[in-house]
């Protein structure tokens, strides 16, 4: 912190001396030996004396200028104005001379006296002079410094003049530690409570005199605490108008001023009672005499101590008794010797200015020493105060985060923090030419000049938010607190705390933004949005409320929100409001909206708590929502679902993500799966990637057009593990935005016409190409046998074959046609007797061909009497299409959990690709087709008894074609793994 001027010049000034002596040759002499160290002025008792800070009289005069001593020293308190008195000729136990020590007298010299002596008297005198000076000085900065702080945080109390016995309704803080009643104790209650047995009853009645007359006034006085213990309250009541200037309330500001009290008295009790002590010496430090305050700083009798050697008393100690010691010495050599020591007691350690002078007589010797003591400790205590105390407020102002500063009443600067440099960016000597306006916006300076004025007009403090503008432009808002500074009533200026609230004024920016964003949305919504407390009570709502119940903007004010609500329908409403209110729950409840017409209307009530920002909770918001076209929707729904529960169609819907979210039953028995399993599963329990990928692909077609229906075929397998083909119609599923929220399939079971008519194509192929074949031949052969052949007999042999393979085409196509027909029904077949009566028919017909079987006694499936067929079409095609004379054939049968296997396997050149990619297909195209009936034959045999058929390559040639039959339900066989 920096002071613009320094306070209490006046003690390193050269002090007056005013000389008060009755005889002019004599006072002409001692204002001559003053007059080098001092400005000497002398006066008479009746003229008008100038001022002065020490005086000289001598005893003649005393009596007349006493009084008038009396008078100067009172007005210069607390600051001492010494005295010397000399004596003329009386006894130093003249009467009057012991009522005149301590109270207008500080020290005495009897005339005639030397030189020394009385420059060493008069310089004690100056130096107390001095030290009072200083200590008053240092004593009216702490106190101004204290009051620029105590003004900032002083209790405050309002008091309701409107009410009977002006009762307090408002305390802050500051009041309550103060006092020790918090608000909830001191609310309701007249002022008077705080006074007790010892309050005096003059401020009280100040207190009365000036409520009663409306005005303003400053008491000091007792008052008690909660605890029962006193304080001094330096108490300032002011009265609150009206607009129409009517009291309305009074405020009071409450200030502890018992340290400050207690301060002053101990002060003025050492500077009034600073009685020295003062003791006769031998040159060699022998104690001839010693006076009362000086025994009472010890506790001896007089005759303890006289004869004792100096140094050696009680007095002093082994830390001290050298400095005493040495001083003696000096002083027995004529030196006039002054110092500081301290004495430590039993209770205490006393800080003591002494002064040795020696006396001589008149042959120049020394002959007596006086010790004069003064006890100083509580000066010494009370500038270590006042240092720490004013280092504590120093170091308080440059911590505080704030611009702190203080100005006079000329507008000057006198103090500041270093927080008032770092912000505006000023030095100190820049800031110590400006005024208190100068870092104010000069728009701003009016307003700012008329609130802070008020302050000026005798108002304790004043608040006001406007910028500062620092020394590179920037304009930073703040906010500045102003309080006056007084000393003993006396205005020394301002002081003031500068806070910077650019967050704040941004986050209120903000508030209003949001405030404004909010009542846009607030009217802006298309639904009810409504607000209400604990009690029912309409705090806020949307105009929309009024538009749809018909309620008039007055009226909803009058209404509780059950009013909106049919009765047979309020009890669940009320007790969704109570899950809210009571619990702090989210509740969504559906009811109708009763308008002031009557009419009911379908919407959907969802209530949160209203929690404020400190977290209580101050009702229950609400938004409405018209569910009339949902409604609708939903029943429509209904229907549509009803319908399709009961179609014969397979029908099911899938939400985006591919789960199930209907089925009808014609779905669940299609897919032989139970409802509850389907619905919710994604649809990949029943179809495969593959699929998924083709469904997918017919959703994009059908976003990206407008037929609105897209058809796609695939296979599923139904519960018996059967696969199904099945021809689905699908559309998209929209909700009432528009959005795709999934998609319904309507299926047709097409298996049965699809087999029929992949093997009616076969057929159809199959059959055309053989009777071409074999017609060409018979015309071929024909054409020879008229052209002249020389072997007609070869010629009509070949006609005859293929006659005979036409007539044996007729008779397979009949047993093929029984073969691919879905209706013919099953029947246990011994596959493992079949096999070994059919193998043993084609050794009896061939003798080229070596036919192995592998099969245990009884192998039972499900099948027709086909089967047979379709064993000679696989053993006759491995020996036909051999491309070696002793072909080889294996028939192996094994039997399975549920499953028969009956393995073909040759060793010739295999069945081609052409022919095995549309046995796996179950159709040809008009460009591939195979070369007959008989593998045909056999698939379409395996597959209507619900077996499968598939074909490898075997090792190291050859094909193996393995039918996989379903096991018919009877006796256990055993296996025998022998060929037969």
């Amino acid at each position: 912190m920096r002071d613009a001027a320094a306070v209490g010049a006046r003690s390193d000034e050269q002090l007056r001396v005013l000389v008060l002596v009755s005889h002019g040759r004599d006072r002409e002499l001692f204002a001559q030996q003053l007059a080098d160290g001092y400005d000497v002025v002398t006066a008479a008792p009746d003229e008008e004396w100038p001022a002065f800070d020490l005086c000289l009289v001598d005893s003649d005069w005393y009596p007349e200028v006493a009084t008038k001593l009396s008078g100067r020293r009172a007005a210069a308190e607390p600051v001492q104005l010494p005295v010397l008195l000399l004596l003329r000729g009386q006894a130093s136990n003249t009467p009057w001379l012991s009522d005149a020590l301590g109270v207008t007298v500080d020290d005495v010299v009897e005339l005639p006296t030397g030189k020394l002596e009385l420059d060493a008297r008069v310089a004690s005198l100056a130096r107390d002079r001095k030290m009072s000076v200083a200590l008053a000085d240092q004593r009216d900065q702490l106190r101004l410094f204290q009051r620029a702080i105590d003004e900032a945080a002083v209790g405050i109390s309002i008091t309701d003049y409107r009410q009977p016995d002006n009762p307090i309704v408002y305390v802050n803080d500051r009041f309550t530690e103060i006092t020790g009643y918090d608000e909830a104790a001191a609310t309701g209650r007249n002022c008077r409570f705080l006074q007790g047995p010892e309050t005096t009853s003059e401020p009280v009645a100040e207190l009365r005199r000036a409520i009663d007359a409306g005005e303003s006034t400053r008491v000091q006085l007792l008052n008690y605490r909660q605890d029962g213990s006193t304080f001094w309250n330096r108490l300032t009541v002011a009265p609150v108008r009206d607009e129409a200037g009517t009291i309305t309330h009074f405020v009071g500001f409450q200030e502890d001023v018992t340290e400050e009290l207690e301060r002053e008295r101990r002060y003025e009790a050492i500077l009034d009672n600073a009685d020295q002590f003062a003791s006769l010496l031998e040159p060699d430090g022998t104690l001839v005499e010693t006076n009362a305050a000086a025994l009472e700083v010890i506790d001896d009798d007089r005759e303890d101590v006289l004869g004792a050697f100096f140094p050696e008393a009680e007095w002093f100690d082994d830390n001290n008794r050298d400095v005493i010691a040495d001083a003696i010495e000096r002083a027995a050599d004529g030196e006039l010797v002054r110092g500081e020591l301290d004495v430590e007691l039993p209770d205490e350690v006393l800080t003591m200015h002494f002064t040795v002078k020696p006396v001589t007589g008149g042959d120049g010797e020394v002959n007596l020493l006086v010790a004069e003591a003064r006890d100083i400790t509580p000066l010494k205590e009370r500038e270590r105060e006042l240092r720490e105390e004013q280092a504590v407020t120093e170091a308080i102002l440059d911590a505080v985060p704030d611009v702190f500063y203080m100005f006079d009443t000329e507008g000057t600067y006198v103090r500041w923090n270093d927080r008032f440099n770092e912000v505006t960016g000023c030095t100190d000597e820049v800031i110590d030419e400006l005024g208190p306006f100068s870092f104010i916006p000069e728009p701003m300076r009016p307003r700012v000049a008329e609130e802070l004025g008020a302050v000026a007009k005798d108002q304790p403090t004043a608040t006001v938010q406007t910028e500062i503008v620092t020394l590179d432009g920037e304009r930073i808002p703040y906010e500045f607190a102003n309080a006056r500074v007084e000393v003993d009533g006396e205005l020394l200026g301002y002081a003031g705390i500068g806070r910077d609230v650019s967050d704040r004024v941004e986050r209120e920016r903000e508030l209003r933004e949001e405030r404004a964003f909010a009542e846009s949305v607030f009217e802006g919504l298309p639904d009810v949005l409504y607000a209400f407390d604990h009690q029912g009570n309409f705090l806020r709502w949307n105009e929309r409320l009024s538009d749809v119940t018909g309620y008039s903007q007055a009226e909803i004010p009058e209404m509780t929100p059950l009013d909106f609500i049919p009765e047979d329908q309020q009890a669940n409403v009320a007790e969704s409001m109570a899950r809210v209110l009571e619990r702090g729950e989210t509740v969504t409840v559906e009811s109708a909206f009763e308008t002031k017409g009557g009419e009911r209307i379908p919407y959907e009530f969802t209530g949160a708590p209203l929690v404020a920002q400190d977290g209580s909770e101050l009702g229950l918001v609400g938004i409405g929502r018209d569910i009339s076209e949902r409604k609708a929707r939903e029943r429509e729904l209904e229907r549509f679902e009803a319908i399709l529960k009961t179609a014969p169609d397979p029908v099911y819907a899938l939400d985006t993500e591919g789960r199930f979210t209907l089925v009808n039953d014609a779905m669940v028995e299609l897919l032989g799966r139970d409802r509850d399993t389907l619905v919710g599963s994604h649809a990949s329990i029943v179809l495969s990637e593959e699929q998924l990928a083709d469904g997918q692909e017919v959703v994009e077609a059908l976003t990206e057009s407008e037929s609105g229906v897209e058809t796609l075929e695939l296979e599923v397998r139904n519960g018996e593990g059967t696969l199904r083909s099945l021809e689905i119609n699908i559309t998209l599923l929209t909700d009432e935005d528009g959005e795709v929220v999934g998609r319904v399939g309507v299926c047709r079971d097409m298996t049965d016409l699809r087999q029929s008519e992949s093997r009616l194509s076969v057929f159809d192929r199959v059959l055309r190409h053989n009777l071409r074949n074999k017609m060409n031949i018979v015309l071929a052969r024909a054409a020879n046998i008229e052209a002249g052949a020389e072997d007609p007999e070869s010629q009509a042999e070949a006609i005859r074959r293929a006659g005979e393979e036409l007539l044996a085409l007729s008779d397979r196509t009949r047993e093929f046609r029984h073969s691919v027909s879905p209706e013919s029904d099953t029947e246990p077949v011994d596959v493992a007797a079949l096999v070994r009566r059919v193998a043993d028919e084609y050794r009896e017909q061939t003798t080229d061909a070596t036919i192995s079987v592998s099969a245990p006694d009884a192998a039972w499936v499900s099948g027709h009497d086909t089967l047979e067929v379709a064993l000679d079409e696989l053993i006759e095609n491995a020996i036909t299409h051999h491309d070696s004379a002793d072909p080889t054939v294996e028939l192996r049968v094994s039997v399975a959990d549920d499953r028969v296997t009956v393995a073909v396997a040759d060793d010739g050149p295999g069945i081609s690709e052409l022919e095995q990619t549309a046995l796996e297909r179950g159709h040809e195209t008009p460009l591939e087709h195979a070369t007959g009936l008989g593998l045909w034959f056999v698939r379409w045999t395996v597959t209507n008894v619900g077996g499968e058929i598939d074909i490898h390559e075997n090792e190291p040639r050859g094909s193996v074609v393995r039918l996989s039959l379903p096991r018919a339900k009877t006796s256990a066989e055993t296996v025998d793994g022998s060929g037969s």
